[in-house]
Order: structure tokens, then sequence, then C-alpha cells
């Protein structure tokens, strides 16, 4: 089974933070890891491996191991990004629809509070949307660029102009 370890320095031992195994679920699969900005926490997500797509997710704090949040959910958490001061984080996921959201197939885009409630948004994705643009405001100070390449045809219309099918 996965473990996921920490050290101080690449080339330095690891020290294990989190086995997959505690888990006792059958086929657990680990589905991300994403250190906090600062080093002090990590988020992991595993996939017990059921029918319903149960994820455990953990916060961890990194200097004793502890486990500051624990929950678990339904689906995916797609590649989430840490929010400053450890507030939360964000992610693409498939949630459930919501009475005062327009409808939207598959994905969207949810902010997950570490507070005592750990309480979950589902955030709008409209054009000019305040949250959005505050969320944005944020991964850029984190430094995360969003870029958009220019996608041609070739010729033969198999490949794009940047070699990707």
């Amino acid at each position: 089974m996965p473990v996921v370890s920490v050290s101080e320095r690449p080339d330095d031992p690891g020290r294990v933070l989190f086995d997959v195994a505690s888990l006792g679920a059958p086929a657990p699969v680990l589905h991300n890891v994403a250190p906090s900005p600062d080093g002090t926490r990590v988020l992991v997500v595993v996939l017990l491996g059921d029918d319903a797509h149960t994820l455990a997710v953990r916060v961890i704090e990194t200097a004793s191991g502890r486990v500051d949040h624990r929950y678990e959910a339904q689906g995916y958490i797609w590649s989430p990004v840490w929010l400053p001061g450890n507030t939360g984080f964000i992610y693409g996921g498939l949630a459930e629809p919501q009475a005062d959201l327009p409808p939207a197939p598959g994905m969207r885009l949810i902010h997950q509070h570490l507070d005592a409630a750990l309480t979950r948004e589902i955030v709008p994705l409209e054009h000019g949307q305040p949250r959005v643009a505050e969320l944005q405001g944020q991964l850029q100070r984190l430094g995360h660029q969003h870029q958009q390449l220019p996608v041609e045809r070739a010729d033969d219309g198999d490949e794009d102009k940047h070699g990707q099918r």
C-alpha cells in the first residue's frame, strides 16, 4: 500500500506521514496529495474503491503528523489548490445540482473551508462573478498562472500546432 512521507530535504530519508492501509479499505487508491504552500500541512485524498466513489480526505500537519481535518466525500477531487493562510482549498469536482445555481453538466469549482463545520460551497461559474475573480486573484498571488495556448489544427486534422492529440 502507498504511504505519504515527508523530509526536510529531497535527498533525506522520509518520515511516514500517512499510510493508506490505515484506512482499512479493501482496494484504496491514493488519489491526490497536495502540500500547502508553506509546507505546514498536506492534503491527502484516497479513493476507497467502493461503488459510491467514496473519498477519505485528510488534512495533516507535517511537523507532528496530527490529522487536523478528516471527512468523507463522494465523487472526485481534481487539482486541489490551497488558499492563503491554509484556510481551505479549491478544487474541481462533481457536485449535486443546486437550486440557486444554473445547471452545469459535469464539473464544478468547489471551495472547501477548513473551519470547524468543514463548510463546502459550490462557486458559481459566471463571467465576472465576484467570487471567481477573488479566487483567481488569490491563485495569482500564490504564483499559479492560468495560460491558454492558441490551438490550430494541422493540415491532417489529427494534431494541434503544439503536437497534442
